[in-house]
């Protein structure tokens, strides 16, 4: 995938995602950054083709950044999708 489609899919996410909170718990650094976070928010917009439902989630992330020259040229995310969008109501299941 390209960095512009890469790009284009955080927008999207951000979007559909309101009041979208970010609460990172521990850093690494050597020579990527490694995060590992809990995201929460309300689904206020389309994400992977649901509409938004209104309902809150939270979910686990661990984020991985490579840097060059103190910037971030690369990032590698993992998140509990299957988890927010049960919780949001998108689809069926515990």
């Amino acid at each position: 995938m390209s960095a512009e489609h890469d790009r284009a899919t955080v927008i999207r996410l951000v979007q559909a995602l309101s009041d979208r909170d970010v609460e990172a718990f521990e850093q690494q650094l050597h020579p990527e950054v490694a995060v590992r976070q809990r995201v929460s928010g309300t689904h206020a917009g389309p994400m992977y083709g649901f509409e938004a439902t209104g309902n809150d989630f939270e979910m686990a992330e661990l984020v991985i950044d490579h840097l060059r020259d103190g910037q971030i040229v690369g990032a590698w995310p993992l998140a509990d999708c299957l988890s927010m969008l049960r919780q949001v109501g998108a689809i069926a299941g515990r």
